[in-house]
């Protein structure tokens, strides 16, 4: 922490005591009845902190989306990022229509999954199609 030239000064001048940890906080550099309040008061202030970043993280994808950029997460299938927007991705958007047309002709998700990998679709994360992941994209707002 960083004070103005002259505040420890002004401080001694009114008889307040400054104290400063140089070293790591441990019950063998800080007296015993003094450790736990101020191990405490850290963990106060570290909660703060997560809280205040998470704020300001929220505040920013806000006004990010606001301006139209893409700012929530990994995009869905069927989409990706491409210049700070969202745009449909051709190959993805192409395994969404196929999934939808087998889950229309009353295929099930196990089914339409070995359908995706023998046809040579890829997922986005994983090697092969599972049941869980085509429910998931056939159900969503995925590109088509």
């Amino acid at each position: 922490m960083a004070l103005p030239d002259g505040s420890l000064s002004k401080l001694s001048a009114e008889a307040v005591k400054v104290s400063a940890f140089t070293k790591p906080l441990t019950a063998a550099n800080v007296a015993p009845a003094t450790f736990l309040p101020m191990r405490q008061m850290m963990g106060v202030f570290a909660e703060l902190e997560r809280g205040m970043i998470g704020c300001r993280l929220r505040a920013g994808r806000k006004i990010k989306a606001e301006r139209g950029g893409f700012a929530y997460g990994s995009p869905g299938y069927g989409y990706r990022a491409e210049n700070k927007s969202l745009v449909i991705d051709p190959a993805e958007a192409e395994a969404v229509k196929f999934a939808k047309r087998l889950r229309n002709e009353g295929k099930s998700y196990r089914q339409i999954a070995d359908a995706l990998t023998q046809h040579g679709y890829k997922p986005k994360r994983a090697k092969v199609w599972y049941p869980s992941t085509v429910k998931a994209v056939v159900n969503s707002g995925a590109a088509e």
